[in-house]
């Protein structure tokens, strides 16, 4: 992060979004069978279509 008066500038490599997608993948391996499936914002639980079904 650069730091001006004004204002700030973050500078973000490809190397840093390269890392922030394997932890993506990785985390979302660990952590789906724990999340609840009535978590419909999470890629798989149905979406907006699903939240409306659960909800009538």
């Amino acid at each position: 992060m650069i730091r001006g008066e004004e204002k700030s500038i973050e500078w973000w490599s490809s190397l840093d979004a390269l890392v922030l997608n394997a932890m993506t993948i990785v985390l979302t391996e660990h952590l789906k069978p724990v999340l609840s499936p009535q978590c419909f914002h999470l890629a798989g639980n149905g979406g907006l279509k699903g939240a409306i079904a659960y909800s009538k």
